[in-house]
């Protein structure tokens, strides 16, 4: 296998970027577009062995080890492209399409092209003009709500038409209401720490007369005609 001195010139630097940083994928794909465009100038078509061997040498050492271990070239290269490419949500990359705002600094040429590039993740599609404006109502409803923790959740759902839009929303309304009202519901059980016994008269005294109340130290003091505590009355200070 030979490359020319122009093919060499195109040759791919070492993949050595981890496949959870966050450029990753961006980054795979277009030093697979560079190591796909090298592989291609050969003189000769490569074999898939000559292509792996390539493609050991196109890797570097932290990057290595988590093809050695596949037997042919395109099992490595499918496993580097499962590591490496992220599922888009379609949903989410066309939120960021509709609230992307131009940044201080930013010329309106990089706000244009930034836009071209957000695009490209959004759910794109052929569609009637029922649908589109489903769509559009769909975008509008989750832009504008109020509520921060529903528009995360249907964020979250990747792929919503309208119809579920509003059903994910219902739902996660009403479970909102019911932890709400199960809240306000609950009551504290009973403290027994402070609860504190009645008062009661020993067992052989009489209730004091009515219209008369006893004064709070008369439960204390000794009766003058038996010698126990409580036993007289308020006006006659006597035992009963």
């Amino acid at each position: 296998l030979s490359f020319s001195e122009t093919d060499l010139r195109i040759k791919p630097d070492r993949l050595q970027l981890h496949p959870q940083a966050d450029n990753a994928t961006s980054a795979f794909a277009h030093w697979l577009a560079c190591f796909e465009a090298y592989i291609g100038s050969a003189t000769d078509q490569p074999s898939e062995a000559q292509k792996l061997q390539i493609l050991y040498t196109r890797s570097s050492s932290d990057i290595f080890p988590l093809i050695r271990d596949a037997p042919t070239y395109a099992e490595a290269m499918a496993f580097l492209k499962e590591n490496y490419t992220r599922p888009i949500n379609k949903l989410y990359a066309s939120h960021l399409l509709s609230t992307r705002q131009q940044l201080p600094g930013e010329s309106w040429e990089d706000f244009w092209r930034a836009l071209h590039a957000l695009v490209r993740n959004s759910d794109c599609q052929a569609v009637s003009a029922d649908e589109h404006s489903e769509l559009l109502i769909r975008d509008a409803f989750i832009t504008g709500i109020g509520l921060p923790y529903i528009r995360q959740r249907l964020l979250g759902g990747g792929t919503l038409n309208l119809t579920a839009t509003k059903k994910l929303a219902t739902s996660l309304s009403v479970a909102s209401r019911n932890v709400q009202a199960y809240a306000s519901d609950r009551t504290a059980p009973p403290s027994w720490t402070s609860w504190t016994p009645p008062v009661t008269a020993p067992a052989n005294s009489k209730p004091a007369s009515r219209g008369s109340q006893p004064n709070p130290g008369c439960l204390s003091a000794i009766c003058k005609a038996c010698g126990k505590k409580g036993h007289f009355t308020v006006e006659e200070g006597t035992c009963h």
